[in-house]
């Protein structure tokens, strides 16, 4: 399944032409082994843990709607279905910073799509 996995990215990193634009990590946790970098408004999210999944992991990103474009989890790349696809992801404020609640599985790497950014609310 791995080279399904492989074929899929090549493809998905030409056609938005990912490579466009330079890379900005966001994140970096060695311990836990996981890792958040975003390029072009995609973010991608690794938890490299070979045992440890993560519930509710908070990122810091820019305060918006995301989907998930692309992901290891899925059957088709002989993942175990844990990631829904479907979902989407809306950031909230915490303490001044905008924040995203993701469920991370071990050995596990999904793209997140930047959707939209909510309307500003007048004064």
């Amino acid at each position: 399944y791995l080279q399904n996995f492989d074929q899929a990215m090549v493809h998905f990193l030409q056609q938005e032409k990912i490579f466009d634009q330079p890379a900005r990590k966001l994140y970096e946790n060695i311990n836990n082994q996981i890792l958040l970098y975003e390029r072009n408004k995609h973010y991608f999210v690794l938890n490299l843990h070979p045992t440890r999944s993560y519930t509710d992991f908070e990122f810091d990103l820019p305060p918006g709607e995301y989907k998930i474009i692309l992901n290891s989890d899925n059957p088709q790349f002989g993942g175990f279905n844990r990631i829904n696809e479907s979902m989407s992801y809306n950031s909230y404020q915490r303490i001044g910073k905008h924040r995203v609640k993701l469920y991370l599985p071990a050995r596990t790497i999904f793209v997140l799509f930047f959707v939209f950014l909510p309307p500003q609310k007048s004064s």
